[in-house]
C-alpha cells in the first residue's frame, strides 16, 4: 500500500510509541501488512487423525514468516529495500485496512527503492556456525 495518510496513521498509531518504527514507516516508499487466515492458514485440519495438536496454530505464525522472507528477498532481486518491523499493535492494523475477523496481521514490512548503489547483502554466517547435528 502506498496510501501515504494511512501509513502515517498506522506510524503515529499502530506501533506502540516505539521511534524506530515511526520514523521507518515516516520515511517508506510504501508497506505491506502481511495477514493470515485464522484457522486455515497452517492449519493440520483433516490432515492428521485425531485431534489437533496444541500447538497447531504456531504454523500460521511459520507460514506467514516464509512468505515475509520471500518477499524481502524477491523485492531485494529486483533492487528494493525492505524493513520488517515486528513491534506492532496487530489488531489496530487490522482495523485501519479493514481485514475481515477471520484474519489477522502477522507483520508488516516497508519497502522502497535505495538511492544510488544497490547494498550488498549482509556476510552471513558459515553454516557450521548455527547448525549442529546431535547424534
Amino acid at each position: 500500500m502506498d496510501n501515504r495518510e494511512l501509513i502515517q496513521d498506522i506510524a503515529e498509531n499502530c506501533v506502540k510509541g516505539f521511534a524506530y518504527n515511526l520514523k521507518t514507516l515516516s520515511r517508506a516508499n510504501g508497506i505491506v501488512v502481511l495477514s493470515c487466515v485464522t484457522g486455515e492458514n497452517g492449519s493440520l485440519k483433516g490432515k492428521v487423525e485425531g485431534e489437533q495438536p496444541a500447538d497447531h496454530a504456531a504454523w500460521e505464525c511459520f507460514d506467514a514468516g516464509l512468505v515475509c522472507q520471500q518477499f524481502c528477498l524477491a523485492a531485494y532481486a529486483k533492487r528494493g529495500g525492505t524493513c520488517i518491523l515486528g513491534v506492532i499493535d496487530n489488531e489496530a492494523i487490522a482495523r485501519k485496512i479493514g481485514l475481515p475477523e477471520n484474519e489477522k496481521v502477522a507483520a508488516i514490512s516497508v519497502y522502497g527503492y535505495e538511492e544510488g548503489e544497490h547494498h550488498k547483502a549482509p556476510t552471513r554466517k558459515e553454516v557450521g556456525e548455527v547448525q549442529r547435528f546431535i547424534d
